[in-house]
């Protein structure tokens, strides 16, 4: 049976961090939105964390802001091919509409566990927190 990946778009995630690493503040507002826990490649989600620390602080959210660890990683996303800015609220509202999925699935996985444990309150706290992702009140 072939192994099922969690739906992510790893494309949009380097294509996202590449404009933000070429461009900074520049990109539009909506990119910023997004959360660390959002980003599929843990490499991307310690990238965005140190861009968004480094734009907490009023420095520029460029490859200088990111820890050593990640500058060879990050320098080769720099040098992609770009998308425009104007289409960078795109990217982040497709990587954001995926990681809501992951974090559905992530629940009804944990549903189903506590259900077969017998673990009725597990079962409610992940029924309640599927329906909250779902924008289902008392679900």
């Amino acid at each position: 049976m072939p192994a099922t990946l969690p739906p992510a778009d790893l494309a949009a995630e380097r294509a996202l961090l590449s404009e933000v690493l070429t461009h900074g503040d520049a990109c539009p507002p909506a990119v910023w939105t997004l959360k660390p826990s959002d980003w599929y490649d843990p490499r991307h989600a310690d990238a965005w964390t140190a861009l968004l620390a480094a734009r907490s602080r009023w420095q520029s959210p460029t490859v200088a802001a990111l820890p050593d660890a990640l500058l060879v990683y990050a320098c080769g996303l720099a040098f992609d091919p770009g998308w425009p800015l104007r289409r960078l609220p795109t990217l982040a509202r497709r990587i954001r509409r995926h990681a809501a999925t992951r974090r559905l699935l992530d629940h009804a996985h944990k549903l189903l566990v506590a259900g077969y444990d017998g673990d009725l309150a597990a079962v409610r706290d992940h029924h309640t927190a599927i329906g909250a992702a779902l924008g289902v009140a008392n679900a």
